[in-house]
């Protein structure tokens, strides 16, 4: 279900008026937008439009506030950073007065109106602001829990709304709590930490990684001051990788906030920053911009996958079975030159390839390269892809990390087409792993490209790309082959 963020906190303010006299709502000619209107209709008295004068608005706010009472200025997000910082900094934070700024247009969610409504960068702009208390709800529920909460806070307040309504996540149950953050989903692989509207879609996030086989934390950071660096620094002791998501400039915004920490602590940690680059948005629905811009569900999961091929242990130890031989990339089978057949190690997942350490001295273990040659082969189902163990064996091979002599004897590569049939299950798999021979590694993956970094990234953005099922093998092969010079 989807529901107002604006709407829903509007209201809510409307119910508080009703019980706390010394509430009042200024806008600047927006209340229709920003939802002030709820209030300005049954408390006309207490209710103030001052026209399109930000300015004037903030410093009137502040000489209500010095007299004890809780004035809400309602605006755009770029109108109260770009017009009103000096007064929301001089007249409001100076003096730590309880002025609440709510800003129900934010971010590239402000979508239609354009580049000049969208602010991307007004919580780098707040975070520098001494007194102010930053907060940006993951859904309508939070946002209400939030108001009531901190309806008698002593200092300035900034609410960080959205225009589009957004989906529900958050229980009925759900408690707010200022300056804590809130682990949404467990997980220990990776961590992706979220404000605001990024919320929803990093659980959307996780869910898809549980399918490839990454557990993933998702942690809610509606309050980005103060800032819950507990959680920061938990989730990178716990995971190996932390991704930050925001709709926001990804300079100043919840990725400083979660790098800050982190490097103070001297954990190494890596962190991947989701945001908007060091750009101007433009005109489209906010979802279209999102997706756009790399804040798009396939996004965060593209940020896992691809950071988690370096971030993983070394995939050697699946060769400690006392099997050794063959690994199918899907089905996950290992055999010795003297089993047969293949022995499967998981199930439910397929497989269209191979890497082939042929055990030479017959002790039970693979012998690796260039003793024994190598016939090399990769799945590309979803299921196969998206574990990490794959994605560490693939990277291992293609970086050239611990088995750099494979690379020189790519030449051998028509060899693989001597893989026993056993080791395909479907018609499908058949015609994947034939075209990856016949086609794909002919056309990029010579010795010399190979040796390449940027090929190297390509070919395993390409493999991540067909894993996720953002595209077909083919249409991933012509964007390689493009991006390579063919």
């Amino acid at each position: 279900m989807k529901e107002s963020l604006r709407q829903r906190f509007g209201k809510a303010l409307r119910d508080l008026g009703r019980k706390n006299q010394d509430i009042y709502v200024l806008t600047a000619d927006l209340s229709g937008s920003t939802c002030a209107s709820f209030f300005g209709d049954e408390f006309p008295e207490r209710f103030l439009n001052v026209g399109i004068a930000e300015q004037n608005m903030v410093g009137i706010a502040a000489g209500m506030a010095s007299c004890g009472k809780y004035p809400y200025v309602h605006t755009f997000g770029v109108f109260a950073i770009q017009r009103a910082f000096d007064q929301i900094c001089s007249s409001v934070a100076y003096s730590n007065l309880p002025v609440r700024i709510v800003c129900t247009h934010t971010g590239l969610s402000t979508g239609l109106d354009g580049a000049t409504h969208q602010s991307i960068s007004d919580i780098a702009a707040m975070r520098a602001v001494p007194n102010m208390t930053i907060i940006s709800p993951a859904d309508a529920l939070e946002a209400e829990l939030a108001l009531k909460a901190l309806e008698r806070h002593p200092g300035p307040v900034y609410f960080r709304l959205t225009r589009e309504e957004r989906e529900r996540i958050l229980p009925e149950d759900y408690s707010f709590e200022l300056g804590r953050a809130v682990q949404l989903a467990d997980g220990d692989d990776a961590a992706v930490l979220a404000t605001g509207i990024m919320v929803p879609r990093a659980l959307a996030a996780s869910r898809l990684l549980k399918e490839h086989g990454f557990n993933v934390r998702v942690i809610n950071f509606s309050s980005l001051k103060p800032f819950d660096t507990d959680m920061v620094l938990q989730a990178a002791r716990e995971t190996k990788l932390l991704v930050t998501a925001e709709d926001h400039s990804i300079y100043g915004g919840l990725g400083a906030a979660v790098a800050e920490p982190v490097t103070e602590a001297g954990l190494a940690t890596p962190i991947v920053r989701l945001g908007v680059p060091d750009v101007f948005g433009e005109s489209a629905t906010g979802d279209e911009l999102l997706d756009k811009y790399g804040l798009g569900v396939e996004d965060l999961v593209q940020s896992v996958l691809r950071k988690g091929m370096s971030v993983y242990p070394n995939a050697a130890s699946l060769f400690n079975a006392g099997r050794g031989g063959m690994i199918s990339l899907g089905s996950w089978h290992m055999q010795t030159a003297k089993s047969e057949p293949p022995v499967p190690l998981s199930q439910g997942m397929l497989g269209v390839g191979a890497f082939l350490f042929p055990d030479v001295d017959g002790d039970g273990q693979p012998t690796y390269p260039p003793l024994g040659g190598i016939d090399f082969g990769i799945g590309m189902t979803k299921k196969a892809l998206g574990k990490p163990e794959v994605l560490a064996v693939l990277d291992s091979f293609i970086t050239g990390s611990g088995i750099q002599a494979a690379i020189d004897d790519f030449n051998d590569l028509p060899a693989v087409k001597g893989i026993e049939p056993n080791t395909f299950t479907t018609d499908h798999e058949r015609e994947l792993w034939a075209m990856f021979v016949d086609d794909w590694l002919p056309k990029v993956t010579a010795p010399r490209q190979l040796k390449s970094p940027e090929v190297r990234q390509g070919l395993m953005d390409a493999l991540a790309a067909v894993a996720t099922g953002q595209k077909t093998p083919e249409k991933a092969l012509d964007d390689l082959q493009n991006a390579v010079g063919k």
